[in-house]
């Protein structure tokens, strides 16, 4: 999806989606992405896989974090799986759907981040974000309450952007879908 400059400008006026409660995520209790969420990786490079039919793109990172070539390579029918393991707390995994992702999350397309460094994070974790949290063994819920003592927001979780330019730069013409189609393994 491409944005216009009113559609940017419409999307980061008043309140953020992210900065509310949406309804419990649809795949936070399915079998399929509740096994996945168990095999813990601490995998930071986006990885699109299929398990039992489900395509499922995940990551690791340090915050809830937005990857621009996870979501590029999400599937209309995936499902986002991102690891978070903050560097004081407890880890926990969130899971999206496509249309999850879009709803809640789809403003961060129009910052300057998004188009410059390729992700947007959260300098403490956002509201939104404990509706996705993935029941892994009775665990339900974002651990330690809000996140406010979470690192601040940076780029690629460092204070230098430059890795993330860097890495932007190293992608190339062969990020985004094609990668995707590149990068699916059967488990």
């Amino acid at each position: 999806m491409s944005w216009s400059a009113g559609d940017r400008k419409g999307a980061m006026s008043g309140r953020r989606r992210w900065a509310t409660r949406p309804a419990t995520g649809r795949m936070v209790d399915h079998p399929t992405v509740v096994a996945a969420a168990r095999i813990w990786s601490s995998d930071r490079t986006p990885r699109l896989v299929e398990r039992s039919g489900t395509p499922i793109v995940s990551y690791c990172r340090t915050r809830v974090y937005l990857d621009r070539d996870a979501w590029e390579m999400l599937p209309d029918d995936g499902v986002l799986l991102m690891r978070v393991q903050p560097t004081e707390g407890p880890r926990f995994v969130l899971a999206l759907t496509a249309d999850e992702l879009d709803k809640v999350f789809g403003e961060v397309r129009a910052t300057a981040s998004w188009r410059d460094a390729r992700c947007y994070h959260f300098p403490s974790e956002p509201p939104a974000a404990r509706a996705f949290v993935v029941n892994v063994d009775g665990v339900t819920g974002l651990p330690g309450g809000s996140g406010s003592n979470a690192p601040r927001a940076s780029c690629c979780d460092s204070d230098d952007p430059s890795p993330c330019l860097s890495r932007r730069s190293s992608l190339g013409a062969g990020g985004g879908r094609r990668s995707a189609e590149r990068a699916v393994r059967l488990l």
